[in-house]
């Protein structure tokens, strides 16, 4: 019997024969007196099959109930379905590890995989924060343990406590597994929290006062109080789209945040530059007379006007629109000087059975 172990990414080939992908497969070791999983994958070793050489039987060891595997028993190897067959095993089960074995039979070799399931999380150790600072990954206890998945929290928690006023918070994970499953120990630094500052936005066609400010930014970032920096990119999304409600579609904003270390806050200067003020134009060429008349009422409410999202909102169905009166449109934008001129051609929809007929 040979054990095949190999990462399934990895490119394990050769001129004339397939490599038999596997999932990382730990070798045991003896923990407290009980034989369990290394926390490390075994390297990659080769020993290839030919696609030539028959499978006389498939068996599934460690996963409960029925499985259909895309391998089968009385055909060839075939290398694509055995990826197929190792991806669904390892993410059906969430196993902590995966491998094939095959044996050699009367008329072939008899392939074996061999799932390990994972284990669960017994225990969460924070140093350095509390439950309330990382939720999502104290709630870890409990569920099945995933590399992936803790790699992802640790990532996002960190980004949620920077975003939260902790700017230089530092997060990472270790993990140990045991008799009784995986303790997971988070260690990090949350430093100095943060409060916002003043915010100063300038440029703006319609000048941005203290009272828009405090409408758009609510109960968040005002001076002092916390600052988080979701919530201010959002309040200045909302008074750049003003701006662009105003014609100036090619608005943007440039943003600055001053750390003082002295006071503990973070000032904000915004800075929008607004570009050309458009006005809409609409030309239509083509189609027929149905058509034209029936664009000419859709694009009436917009045409000499600065509302780009309504513009958006009826040129959206247009197409499927047109499509009932035999055509579609062909759409092309350009910005000349303050005109935003958007140029539809009508193009009626080919007959039925003309595709056919060709």
């Amino acid at each position: 019997m040979k054990a095949l172990w190999c990462l399934l990414a990895a490119a394990c080939s050769h001129p004339t024969a397939v490599a038999i992908p596997t999932l990382p497969a730990a070798l045991p070791e003896v923990v407290d007196g009980c034989t369990t999983g290394a926390a490390e994958a075994a390297g990659p070793a080769g020993w290839d099959l030919l696609p030539t050489d028959n499978i006389v039987s498939v068996t599934v060891r460690g996963a409960p109930g029925d499985v259909t595997l895309a391998t089968k028993a009385g055909a060839p190897l075939d290398p694509e379905a055995l990826r197929a067959d190792m991806r669904e095993l390892w993410h059906r089960y969430v196993a902590s590890q995966l491998a094939v074995t095959t044996t050699p039979v009367p008329g072939g070799y008899a392939l074996t995989f061999d799932v390990t399931p994972a284990r669960r999380v017994v225990r969460v150790e924070l140093d350095g924060m509390t439950r309330a600072d990382v939720p999502r990954l104290a709630m870890l206890e409990g569920t099945l343990h995933d590399r992936g998945r803790l790699a992802r929290l640790v990532a996002s928690s960190e980004a949620t406590l920077r975003n939260h006023g902790y700017l230089r918070a530092t997060l990472s994970a270790t993990t140990q597994t045991t008799c009784e499953g995986v303790v997971v120990r988070i260690a990090g630094s949350l430093g100095r929290r943060y409060a916002a500052g003043k915010i100063r936005v300038t440029g703006a066609a319609t000048p941005v006062t203290r009272a828009d400010l405090a409408y758009d930014f609510g109960h968040t970032n005002v001076p002092g109080g916390a600052y988080q920096k979701d919530e201010l990119d959002a309040a200045l999304d909302r008074i750049l789209a003003r701006e662009r409600a105003l014609g100036y579609f090619d608005a943007t904003r440039e943003v600055h945040g001053l750390l003082d270390e002295r006071t503990g806050r973070v000032d904000t200067d915004v800075r929008i530059t607004d570009g050309p003020r458009y006005r809409i134009q609409v030309v239509t060429e083509g189609g027929t007379p149905e058509m034209r008349a029936f664009v000419a009422a859709k694009l009436a409410p917009v045409e000499g006007t600065r509302d780009l999202e309504r513009l958006v909102r009826v040129l959206s169905p247009l197409d499927k629109q047109l499509a009932k009166l035999g055509g579609h449109v062909v759409r092309t934008d350009e910005k000349l000087a303050a005109v935003y001129r958007v140029q539809l051609f009508l193009v009626p929809l080919a007959p039925a059975g003309a595709e056919a007929a060709r």
